[in-house]
């Protein structure tokens, strides 16, 4: 590999094949998934970040305990759920971006996901669609949280697959129930004596 400086960086850049990438627009284009996730596969990420899953300056997670993902770019909408379901038991990881969030699910899959639509790098359809398309996070409750208001929005994510479509601001009640109904066990029924 060569090291390569364009009028453009600020930095030197190494030079990647070209099938990987071919320039910083590129990232937000879609991928194919089954490419990532043969890439995924034969570099081991799925052990390696499952491993060392932290996020800038969140702290580390116990992953084997009930955990929620939160990819969203709204730092404290995220922390306020952090906070809020902590008191319940429930950690909570935050990605800021839409495919640094589908790296985690994919590396150690969550309870459920709250999945903003509208980020920097992805929107949430593209996220949602390639959580569904991907055998290892397909079975993960994505709730949708959003400010759009727009009933077609609505139709295409729940047709992509996604279990809640809850729009901003959202009362933390109700943004409760739906969590509560993908994370924690089912009550049992109360038995009768005979």
């Amino acid at each position: 590999m060569t090291e390569q400086r364009t009028s453009n960086d600020h930095v030197d850049r190494t030079v990647l094949p070209r099938a990987v990438v071919q320039s910083k627009e590129d990232v937000r284009k879609p991928c194919n998934t089954e490419l990532v996730d043969a890439l995924f596969s034969a570099l081991g990420w799925e052990a390696a970040l499952v491993d060392t899953v932290e996020a800038e300056d969140q702290g580390p997670y116990d992953m084997n305990g009930p955990w929620v993902l939160s990819i969203d770019d709204d730092s404290e909408l995220s922390f306020s759920l952090k906070v809020r379901l902590a008191r319940k038991g429930i950690d909570v990881l935050r990605a800021s971006e839409g495919m640094q969030g589908f790296r985690y699910a994919f590396a150690k899959p969550p309870k459920a996901i709250v999945l903003d639509y509208e980020m920097p790098d992805v929107n949430g359809d593209y996220v949602l669609r390639r959580l569904k398309e991907n055998h290892v996070t397909r079975s993960i409750p994505v709730l949708v949280l959003t400010g759009h208001r727009d009933g077609k929005l609505k139709h295409k994510m729940f047709s992509l697959g996604a279990s809640s479509f809850l729009t901003k601001p959202v009362r933390w009640e109700v943004l409760w129930s739906e969590i509560q109904k993908h994370v924690l066990p089912p009550k049992t029924a109360a038995t009768c004596p005979l």
